[in-house]
């Protein structure tokens, strides 16, 4: 059976073995207790990829654009309750580069919603709703939708909201690739899709997207996270990510020199 001691009581235990066994075990105490017991929280948003295919540049372009998301949705993922209508507003100033936030019941009727702005609030108002509710008790996670509108391809995410143990709603958060890069320095030269082909930002490749959200995303994510692919006799660098029960792929062109 495993016993688990309130932090108070590990606190107690090491004060106690720092006076009987002296100011040196202390040392070595307060280090143990600072990797193991309280460490210092690390995010590693380096490129997981052999650096000889990675082409220069390509950390720096697709690592803003991932923090963002992965930011949202560790955000969002604390929210498993209905909100005050503050949170909303305060919601949307943290996250300005999304369209819009709003809180839907079961049945897909909208309970309060915020957008960005009045283009982005039509677009937002005439969600099928009703397609991007989950509820789910056991893992109250977010989940991502790949859509297509009036604005091209565009990302709903999804997280169920609960009164006492009972889902009652989802609060969906709706925003496009077209924003988010613009954090990249070279938003251009990134090209963005999901394991399905969706193109949710091309760069400057569109007379090759095609090509492009042709290749066997879905058959190679099943092997491994990263590669390099022709397109007409350009070499590309691609990283696949996982992000709220989708996966997205990020894709550079190599360039000699």
């Amino acid at each position: 059976m495993k016993v688990f001691l309130p932090m108070r009581r590990v606190l107690l235990i090491i004060c106690c073995l720092a006076c009987c066994l002296g100011c040196s075990t202390l040392k070595t105490t307060k280090r143990w207790y600072k990797e193991y017991v309280n460490p210092t929280p690390t995010v590693d948003l380096t490129v997981q990829a052999d650096e000889e295919c990675a082409p220069r540049g390509f950390a720096t372009s697709f690592v803003p654009v991932d923090t963002k998301l992965d930011m949202l949705g560790r955000d969002l993922s604390t929210q498993d309750s209905y909100p005050s209508d503050g949170w909303f507003d305060a919601f949307l100033i943290r996250y300005s580069w999304l369209d819009s936030i709003a809180a839907v019941n079961v049945d897909g009727e909208v309970l309060t919603s915020r957008s960005t702005s009045p283009g982005r609030t039509k677009e937002a108002q005439d969600l099928d709703y009703q397609a991007l509710i989950h509820g789910d008790p056991d893992h109250r996670m977010p989940k991502a939708f790949v859509l297509s509108g009036p604005s091209g391809k565009r990302i709903a995410l999804s997280m169920p909201f609960f009164k006492n143990n009972v889902w009652k709603g989802c609060l969906v958060a709706l925003f496009g690739f077209d924003t988010i890069v613009q954090a990249a320095p070279s938003p251009d030269d990134l090209v963005i899709l999901d394991a399905q082909g969706n193109v949710l930002w091309a760069g400057r490749y569109g007379a090759i997207m095609q090509q492009m959200a042709g290749q066997p995303w879905k058959d190679r994510l099943e092997d491994r996270v990263s590669g390099v692919y022709e397109v007409q006799g350009k070499r590309f660098f691609w990283l696949g990510r996982a992000f709220a029960g989708i996966w997205l792929v990020y894709t550079s062109e190599i360039r000699e020199g």
